[in-house]
């Protein structure tokens, strides 16, 4: 049963998530930005190094630390708030791989809470606390996972971000299924579909 849920919520992902660009043409885009970053680092630009750090999940530790001193260098002093989100994600994103739980933890947190004094109720916050939950959940620690969640999820209500909507409602309905609740984690997984 536990099996067919995951495989439910792949499935429910892929439809929700699709992109209508061909594999091979975000593929081609990686190669492309490799290409240019090694060719010749004076061309290398802040956009070629964050489409190789999205690739995050799959790069070594050790490549995913040099992608993110290099945009740090490429960056200007003067980037858009945007451009130092994403490096800002990116550094808690390693933070979490390389760390242990508790550091890691204590490092989202006190992003969170930067973001928060700020007045940042933005996506920029609510990728952060995606990381958090996660985080929080693969430590068994579902209740502080679900309120994680459900904070990302109401901000995304906030924003009116369908994309994020989905996304928060699938992470409430997989702490659902950790915790056994297998209804109601089918009941999250099919209310996300529905955005």
């Amino acid at each position: 049963m536990r099996i067919q849920l995951v495989i439910i919520g792949f499935i429910i992902l892929s439809f929700i998530f699709a992109d209508e660009r061909p594999l091979y043409a975000q593929t081609a885009r990686i190669d492309l930005a490799r290409e240019l970053i090694l060719k010749d680092g004076t061309t290398t630009s802040f956009d070629h190094i964050i489409l190789l750090l999205e690739e995050k999940n799959s790069l070594p530790d050790d490549t995913l630390k040099k992608y993110i001193l290099l945009a740090e260098s490429v960056m200007s002093k003067t980037a858009k708030q945007t451009q130092k989100d994403q490096m800002e994600y990116f550094k808690v994103f390693l933070v979490q791989k390389e760390n242990s739980f508790a550091y890691s933890n204590s490092y989202c947190d006190s992003v969170i809470q930067h973001l928060k004094e700020e007045g940042r109720e933005d996506i920029h916050l609510i990728k952060v606390l995606h990381l958090k939950a996660s985080s929080l959940v693969r430590n068994s620690w579902y209740e502080d996972g679900m309120a994680c969640y459900y904070e990302s999820l109401n901000l995304a209500l906030k924003l009116n971000n369908s994309d994020f909507k989905a996304a928060s409602k699938i992470g409430v309905g997989w702490v659902y299924m950790e915790m056994g609740n297998l209804q109601e984690a089918i009941n999250w997984f099919r209310n996300a579909k529905v955005i």
